[in-house]
């Protein structure tokens, strides 16, 4: 059935899943899990979570097999952005990891092995401050695509 990843082992509790075939799943956050901020025009864009939301994040994205698809909170003002994208939604092909805006969501694909070094910017030390934050941009290796729209994830509480 694919790999499946115990919720509670990242003390969430409140994942609902669902199973959209046999060897793939999407789960979906309760709100205010993350907010996807960006620019209207996509340039920029900041994904904001806790530190529990975004260490979630990171180990999922180590062991999805197929997709995922994470919901955003979109009930904030955007300031200083100009709106919220809707949802996360990871999709495991071949190649660098690239990130893209499609219908109001943030499309994230690539190899698994470039999923995993992407899933290393949601990585932050326990005593990390709100604001801290870490930036997925391409610089030249193979693991980016260089159309990769550049990131910024950061720790909201």
């Amino acid at each position: 059935m694919g790999e499946f990843f115990n919720p509670k082992q990242a003390s969430i509790n409140s994942w609902k899943f669902f199973w959209k075939n046999v060897s793939n799943f999407t789960f979906i956050k309760d709100i205010n899990m993350i907010k996807i901020f960006a620019a209207n025009d996509n340039s920029e864009i900041e994904i904001v979570g806790s530190h529990e939301a975004l260490r979630y994040l990171e180990t999922t994205l180590k062991y999805v097999s197929t997709s995922i698809e994470v919901l955003a909170d979109q009930s904030v003002d955007p300031f200083p952005y100009e709106k919220m994208l809707a949802s996360l939604q990871v999709f495991v092909t071949k190649g660098p990891t690239c990130v893209s805006v499609a219908n109001n969501d943030l499309l994230v694909c690539g190899s698994k092995n470039n999923l995993q070094k992407f899933a290393s910017f949601f990585q932050f030390d326990a005593s990390a401050n709100k604001g801290s934050h870490t930036h997925f941009v391409y610089c030249g290796t193979d693991a980016v695509h260089p159309s990769s729209i550049p990131l910024v994830i950061a720790i909201d509480v």
